[in-house]
């Protein structure tokens, strides 16, 4: 035996052409994209180090901005108060020094009531609500005075809703009985 002779009929080369065609499609339409974003990607790379470089730059600078703006504008700290108790007689008062707290703040109150629980028997706090409105500058300066009475027990909930430059307000805390 001398080789293995190759025979190609019409339809053999027809068959060849076909799946070369396919191939060769198959690299046009996956392959070279693929190969073009791969190379965006690339050269983008060195733009994302330079931002990644000015970020860190910046981050130092930001921080010390930072420190220089809680300096500048130093939270109140809370009062170490001891807290005291009202009389039932006397929680009426509340409602007028509630009252004038707002006056103070620059805090126009709606309304301010007491919420009568079902069962009054060995009352050890009173709850109250009160509505307001303001800025929220004005209610930040509220609540530290609030919080430097001292039979206010706590602060039970806040609700704030805004309407364009004014702040509604729906306050709800608790007086400390004795």
């Amino acid at each position: 035996m001398k080789g293995f002779p190759l025979a190609f009929s019409k339809r053999n080369f027809a068959f060849l052409g076909i799946c070369l065609g396919v191939l060769a499609l198959i690299i046009l339409v996956s392959i070279l994209p693929l190969m073009a974003k791969i190379k965006l990607l690339e050269d983008e790379i060195p733009q994302v180090k330079a931002k990644i470089a000015e970020q860190s730059e910046l981050a130092e600078i930001i921080k010390t901005i930072d420190q220089k703006l809680i300096e500048l504008n130093e939270m109140p700290t809370l009062p170490n108060i001891s807290l005291t108790s009202i009389p039932l007689i006397e929680t009426s008062s509340v409602i007028g020094e509630i009252e004038r707290l707002a006056k103070e703040g620059n805090l126009r109150v709606i309304t301010i009531e007491p919420i009568v629980p079902e069962s009054s028997i060995q009352l050890k706090t009173v709850t109250f609500n009160a509505r307001m409105q303001g800025k929220i500058t004005d209610l930040r300066s509220f609540l530290f005075a609030l919080l430097k009475v001292t039979y206010i027990d706590k602060i039970e909930r806040l609700k704030i809703i805004s309407n364009e430059n004014i702040l509604d307000m729906d306050l709800t805390f608790s007086v400390r009985l004795s």
